[in-house]
């Protein structure tokens, strides 16, 4: 597998989880139970904090964090897996002609069927994202140890 393949997996999520932001944001949260947003949110949080963390030099005698990472994208991934969950069930649940999305049409949301299934295939594609991080960190951790090099390089002793 490609040592790029977790900041793929960073990019990758950073614009999935702003593109589904936006459209959930057009139903103002309400059809996932605001768990939607949310965790767009947190993502796209923990995805910028994790490229600027990696990205810095760190002292021999500082934590790496590598492992809080792999523990942070493990809670995204249930995470997404809930919001999927919820958002599909929401989805699914009503019949006939009394939908939520003519509801909220009623109040003036730009809210259809086809945005609510468009959350629903983004949060599954989430949940594989941020889960394939954290199997790939966790790999990674496993072959090199809890403080791979590549992670976050350490300073140059001076002598």
């Amino acid at each position: 597998m490609s040592k790029y393949l977790p900041y793929i997996l960073s990019i990758l999520t950073i614009f999935i989880s702003s593109t589904l932001l936006v459209v959930s944001m057009l139903d103002l949260g309400l059809l996932s139970f605001f768990i939607n947003p949310c965790a767009s949110l947190f993502t796209i949080l923990y995805n910028v904090s994790l490229l600027v963390l990696a990205r810095r030099r760190r002292r021999s005698d500082a934590p790496s964090y590598f492992s809080t990472c792999i523990i942070c994208a493990y809670i995204l991934a249930v995470l997404w897996f809930v919001a999927w969950s919820v958002t599909t069930m929401v989805l699914v649940s009503w019949a006939g002609n009394y939908r939520p999305e003519n509801l909220h049409q009623q109040d003036g949301l730009p809210v259809t069927v086809e945005t609510q299934r468009l959350q629903c295939f983004l949060a599954g594609l989430e949940f594989f994202a941020v889960g394939g991080i954290a199997v790939r960190g966790d790999f990674i951790a496993k072959a090199e140890g809890p403080d791979p090099e590549s992670w976050r390089p350490m300073y140059e002793e001076e002598k």
